[in-house]
């Protein structure tokens, strides 16, 4: 998981709204961020650092790259290590590169492409496959371990007839989860999905001063934000091509049934993000409602309703609301912490937690208490609260998870690698219980989040192991 952003004007300067764009976006990576610009001389300049985006683009650095385009990323690392040289953008050459046919009906004009620079969102299964390739057939040594650089690679030098083809060439052969946004020297930006449409990629249009803008992102809230509209978000296989002076080109590529993560709903995007038409935050209050029909099947009559912050409030208001239980802020979050779920190391999340909350112990000093997560994964966050929850005079603790259990590694871009990381492999269900020092522990039913989605739309391989691109395990 990670966040991209293109914005393309025709004359004006985009780089304040894409670095603030962009860090609406800062949920969906914490280990750096970067972004690429086009130069009047169609060179690329690109500035990427690790760090949060408010700390990383001074005035300074605003001036550099001024420009009417350009493309932006923020680091969840998923693939490789979380080094500088493993940020996005990521910018290649390409020097005595052929021009590109005519393609689409002669829409797209002869473009002679030397320099790209990508971002990208998702995870490659096939690395080691697509590494061969490179080295094979064009003699190419990845510099990083970016997935991002072997797709960057591949549309560079793949290409004989047209960009499409190089497109669907790379739908073909790569295997996961891939949203990519690419900036070319010649100052359009290109973007594809790949074949499942597992990662989240929108875009959007404004008309400010009879001047038209162009913005694709990861999550609508930055469309929101800076006023663009006739949105639409892009599906499996699609390709879009965005041009100063023209309305983007649409383009159906390799396509397979839609699969999209249906743990972007649960924890990843922001809850005033819309997906698929449908509300994050509405999406999760009906996942607390379906837990609070199960917490009543168990007779439990806790006295007041507390959310892990942030991403479990609205799952929690809907339980409180079900309930008729009120919801209070027993568990006070410091928001200038990372998301502790994203951090790389173990070690860094134990210390996270520790510093990211702190207990209101006169709300829930003598009270049975309903605690509602987003999900549980690893159970760092989970435990900890729960025991400072009873150092605080908590009566009894039902802890609700606003997903089901998680049993499986995620392929497509989550941190979720191994069946080891993953707190319910290790436990029988009267284990977490003890495990958490919880009274009951009530996971969301499968089959109930199943219901509250269309299935056939939507990948719940963590959940029930089904992927959608069969691993070679």
């Amino acid at each position: 998981m990670c966040g991209i952003l293109a914005i393309i004007s025709q004359k004006s300067n985009i780089s304040e709204e894409l670095v603030l764009s962009l860090s609406m976006l800062q949920h969906r990576g914490q280990d750096g961020a970067g972004i690429a610009t086009l130069k009047d001389n169609n060179s690329i300049f690109e500035y990427k650092k690790k760090g949060l985006v408010s700390q990383i683009f001074s005035i300074d650095i605003l001036k550099n790259m001024e420009s009417s385009v350009g493309v932006g990323h923020v680091r969840y690392t998923t693939q490789g290590s979380d080094s500088e040289l493993n940020l996005m953008p990521i910018t290649l050459k390409k020097k005595d590169i052929s021009e590109i046919n005519n393609s689409l009906q002669n829409i797209l004009k002869k473009k002679d492409i030397s320099e790209i620079s990508i971002v990208f969102n998702g995870n490659i299964q096939n690395i080691s496959e697509i590494k061969e390739i490179l080295k094979n057939k064009f003699d190419f040594i990845a510099k990083t371990e970016s997935d991002g650089e072997l797709l960057g690679a591949l549309f560079l030098f793949h290409y004989e007839k047209s960009v499409i083809d190089s497109i669907k060439y790379i739908q073909t052969i790569v295997k996961g989860a891939f949203s990519v946004l690419i900036l070319t020297n010649s100052g359009d930006i290109i973007s594809f999905i790949d074949n499942y449409g597992f990662r989240p990629l929108f875009w959007g249009k404004k008309v400010k001063n009879g001047e038209i803008f162009y913005m694709a992102s990861s999550e609508t809230p930055p469309l929101d934000s800076f006023e663009y509209d006739i949105y639409k978000e892009m599906g499996a296989g699609d390709i879009l091509f965005f041009e100063k002076n023209r309305d983007p080109i649409f383009y159906e590529g390799k396509k397979e049934r839609q699969s999209f993560c249906v743990f972007e709903y649960l924890y990843f995007s922001r809850p005033d993000s819309i997906i698929f038409n449908q509300s994050v935050a509405e999406i999760r209050v009906e996942c607390g409602k379906t837990l609070a029909k199960t917490a009543k099947k168990h007779n439990l009559l806790p006295d007041i309703v507390i959310d892990i912050p942030s991403s479990g409030y609205f799952a929690a208001s809907g339980f409180s609301e079900e309930m008729n239980i009120p919801l209070k802020r027993g568990i006070l979050q410091n928001e200038f912490m990372k998301r502790t779920f994203i951090l790389p190391q173990q070690s860094e999340r134990d210390a996270g937690v520790k510093q990211k909350f702190n207990i209101i112990k006169s709300i829930v000093n003598s009270k049975k208490i309903a605690v509602i997560d987003d999900s549980i994964v690893r159970g760092t966050t989970a435990k900890y609260l729960i025991k400072q929850l009873k150092l605080a005079g908590a009566k009894e603790i039902y802890l609700f998870s606003a997903s089901p259990k998680i049993f499986n590694p995620c392929y497509y871009g989550v941190d979720i690698a191994k069946r080891e990381e993953l707190i319910v492999n290790y436990y029988s269900h009267d284990g977490l219980e003890r495990y958490f020092g919880v009274e009951k522990l009530i996971f969301l039913d499968l089959d109930e989040l199943k219901k509250i989605f269309d299935r056939n739309r939507f990948c719940f391989a963590c959940f029930d192991g089904n992927y959608p691109i069969l691993q070679d395990e």
